[in-house]
């Protein structure tokens, strides 16, 4: 990581996990969501640590649209968790959505770490 603001948002992201893990009580769906958002959104940050990519390039744009939707996806777990609780298994169109966003995130992340192209 070249950026000192990326280097010190995975350290407060890291340091916000231990302290979850050792004294908070948050809700476990919280703080998996949380986790996923976090990893996903540095995970596309640091993709635009690359020389190749500037502000100008595509590239860099799409990246940065990534890291919203991870962190909007957690965003809409967070809040609407009692509603979707309440619901059951009543799911509506924007829980439909931001599923399918997350699992393609998933699978985007998954592909970028693993080294596939």
């Amino acid at each position: 990581m070249k950026s000192p603001y990326l280097k010190w948002a995975a350290f407060f992201f890291a340091v916000f996990h231990i302290y979850c893990n050792v004294f908070a009580s948050i809700s476990e769906l919280w703080l998996s969501a949380i986790h996923f958002g976090g990893f996903c959104a540095i995970c596309a940050l640091m993709a635009n640590e690359d020389e190749a990519i500037t502000r100008r390039t595509m590239t860099y744009w799409v990246n940065i649209g990534l890291a919203v939707i991870a962190i909007l996806t957690t965003c809409y777990l967070i809040l609407f968790e009692n509603a979707l609780y309440a619901r059951e298994t009543e799911y509506i169109i924007s829980d439909y959505v931001f599923s399918l966003l997350a699992i393609g995130l998933a699978i985007e992340f998954t592909r970028r770490t693993t080294g596939w192209s």
